[in-house]
């Protein structure tokens, strides 16, 4: 009888030890998955923190992209000028949008947001509009080219607050006459300070005061 008592103990001592490294290999295993998971999120991090080493270049593509609605500059790859609609007086004519990035109102809207706030599309989108920059058939965007700018611009960019999760910048613009694509004259004829602000909304960097200044 005592032998078997004897034997019952050290089998209970054995499962004892046995539940013992388990849950050791399960913390381990827990541990080495969070583990995981911070460096995963830290290098999530860095990667947005180099985001903002970027961002002056992103005022030039936000530019370039409310171009498309300023239509200032743009060149004529966008449209098609075999397909057009007129207007009420002589000489009013929109061409239809085949780049498919805005081909369409719903599309534009999509294009925009990846540089500005849903504010600033809404504005951009409505200022168009309202210039009659451009026009709306079932849904199909058409646009009225501009001609050809006369100046050149300087413009000179410096972070003036920087947060987390907000930049400040400040602008510095100055025209000059143009006389023709490779020289410009040297008197300035007109200058502008500007503010931009880039927040972080949704993990993504996006203008929430914007001027289209060239």
């Amino acid at each position: 009888m005592k032998k078997n008592f004897y034997v019952l103990l050290i089998f209970g001592f054995v499962l004892y030890l046995t539940a013992c490294e388990n849950k050791n290999n399960n913390l381990s295993l827990q541990d080495e998955n969070t583990e995981k998971v911070i460096n995963n999120n830290e290098t999530n991090e860095n990667i947005e923190d180099d985001n903002q080493d970027n961002l002056e270049d992103m005022i030039d593509e936000a530019h370039k992209a409310a171009s498309y609605f300023y239509f200032d500059n743009t060149g004529n790859d966008f449209y098609d000028k075999e397909i057009f609609i007129k207007g009420d007086r002589s000489n009013e004519i929109w061409y239809k949008v085949t780049d498919e990035r805005f081909s369409t109102r719903t599309a534009a809207k999509e294009y925009l947001g990846n540089y500005f706030s849903e504010e600033l599309v809404d504005i951009i989108i409505g200022q168009a509009f309202r210039d009659e920059c451009i026009k709306s058939k079932n849904d199909e965007l058409y646009i009225a080219p501009v001609e050809k700018d006369t100046f050149v611009s300087k413009v000179e960019s410096k972070i003036k607050e920087k947060t987390e999760n907000k930049i400040i910048y400040s602008v510095d613009v100055e025209y000059f006459d143009k006389l023709d694509d490779d020289s410009y004259k040297k008197a300035m004829f007109e200058s502008g300070k500007y503010g931009f602000i880039c927040e972080k909304i949704n993990g993504k960097w996006l203008f929430t005061k914007f001027s289209y200044v060239w």
